[in-house]
This record gives C-alpha cells, sequence and structure tokens, in this order.
C-alpha cells in the first residue's frame, strides 16, 4: 500500500530532469506522509497510555474524519472489502477503530503497546 501511494504519482520516465526532480518530491512526499502518521499515532498512543483526552480538534484534526469505498461481494461466500483513497484516510480508520474498543497501552522499554483483551494461558509445571 505504501510502495502503491509513493509510485501512483509517478510518471513514465522521460529522461528529463524535471522527470528526476519530480519523482524525487513524489517519494519525500510519501515518506514524509509515513514520518507524520508515525508521530500522529505514537501521540496517541501515548495520551492513551497516560488516560490524557486526546485532542481531535485541533492536534490530530487529519485523524477525526476518515473515509473509504465499501464493498459486499456474494460469490460463494459474502466478502466484505474496504478500500482507502490514502494512507491518511487507512491509519484513520485504524485509529478510530483502536478506540473504539476502549483499548488499555501497556509500556515495555521505551515503546508503548496496545494490551491484548484475552488472557494468555499459564503454564503449569
Amino acid at each position: 500500500m505504501i510502495r502503491n501511494k509513493i509510485f501512483d504519482s509517478l510518471t513514465s520516465d522521460n529522461c528529463t530532469a524535471e522527470y528526476y526532480s519530480q519523482t524525487k518530491k513524489n517519494i519525500l512526499y510519501g515518506l514524509s506522509e509515513l514520518i507524520g502518521i508515525n508521530w500522529r499515532v505514537k501521540d496517541i498512543l501515548k495520551k492513551v497510555y497516560l488516560e490524557e483526552d486526546i485532542d481531535f480538534a485541533s492536534t490530530h484534526k487529519k485523524f477525526a474524519k476518515t473515509s473509504c469505498t465499501h464493498y459486499f461481494i456474494m460469490d460463494k461466500t459474502l466478502k466484505e472489502e474496504l478500500y482507502f483513497n490514502s494512507l491518511q484516510s487507512y491509519f484513520s480508520f485504524l485509529i478510530m477503530k483502536f478506540l473504539s474498543s476502549k483499548p488499555k497501552v501497556v509500556l515495555c522499554g521505551n515503546f508503548l503497546f496496545p494490551k491484548p483483551k484475552r488472557k494468555h494461558p499459564t503454564v503449569t509445571e
């Protein structure tokens, strides 16, 4: 998906300096979008861990809404598919689904992880 996001906007190589300049811009834009998403996800996980309010009005305004195309396909079984028009929409959807489950987040070293709701079986000797 990330690869598609970066390469979808590239035109065919016409061996001009403008092509190479535009290609570099498109790749850098795609990577900067990923860095921004990474920062926002880390901030949201930190806020959940600290049990603070998440500011969707200004700080995380881009994550407050998402759009996708939703398909139900009936073949031998019913299949559901979601198509997102951008990485931002995809990650917005994932964050909203995550937050709607009222998650717990744990700190492990320097990393924050969603805490699973299921209990792992204990090992007895």
